[in-house]
């Protein structure tokens, strides 16, 4: 019987330990997995009370079906719409970069150095280094890390990147831990690149 009861307790503890080393999302945030999948949590106030929940989550998905009716199944998925004490939180999937900002209308782009030299976006920036928040890169230093990851983006937003972050351009504030930054673009896009 005590067998039985360890067995039991210990896939239990698993799961404890395994939920606690999850972020919990309490902002609106962008969250970009290895692959370049996007989540993006939307966290809003829900006072008004001509909001429905039904229909909020009716609108989500029609929208991301007539989307992805046009440009490819399975790019734009609603995974959720839930209220949430006073507010609402929606939650998003975007196959990548691409989708989620053809189908929101901002910049987003997430891949290679190189990728980004190809898809014509202007590497002509300064970027500091966040070992020592002194050193900046350029342009030709960035272009000789062609390989390493990239994030370009037009929109003031909380990420939660794949990898630990190397370098950012202004606009970029670093939050807890080295996956995470909240970006604030003023009259350019931020740029975070990754280790």
């Amino acid at each position: 019987m005590k067998k039985i009861r360890v067995f039991l307790l210990v896939p239990a503890v698993m799961l404890l330990l395994c939920a606690c080393g999850e972020t919990q999302i309490t902002t609106t945030t962008i969250r970009i997995d290895k692959s370049g999948k996007i989540t993006h949590t939307i966290v809003d106030s829900f006072e008004e009370s001509y909001y429905d929940l039904s229909e909020m989550e009716k609108m989500a998905g029609d929208e991301a079906k007539e989307y992805n009716d046009s440009h490819g199944n399975g790019l734009v998925t609603v995974d959720s719409v839930a209220a949430e004490g006073d507010g609402v939180r929606v939650v998003m999937e975007y196959q990548n970069a691409a989708a989620y900002s053809d189908f929101n209308e901002e910049v987003l782009f997430y891949g290679t150095v190189s990728e980004a030299v190809q898809a014509g976006y202007d590497l002509d920036i300064s970027l500091i280094d966040l070992k020592d928040n002194t050193q900046y890169i350029t342009r030709d230093d960035l272009l000789k890390m062609g390989e390493k990851h990239l994030l370009i983006t037009s929109e003031s937003m909380h990420f939660i990147m794949p990898s630990n972050l190397a370098y950012v351009s202004e606009g970029v504030i670093i939050s807890e831990g080295r996956k995470e930054a909240d970006t604030v673009p003023e009259d350019s896009c931020c740029y975070i690149l990754l280790k």
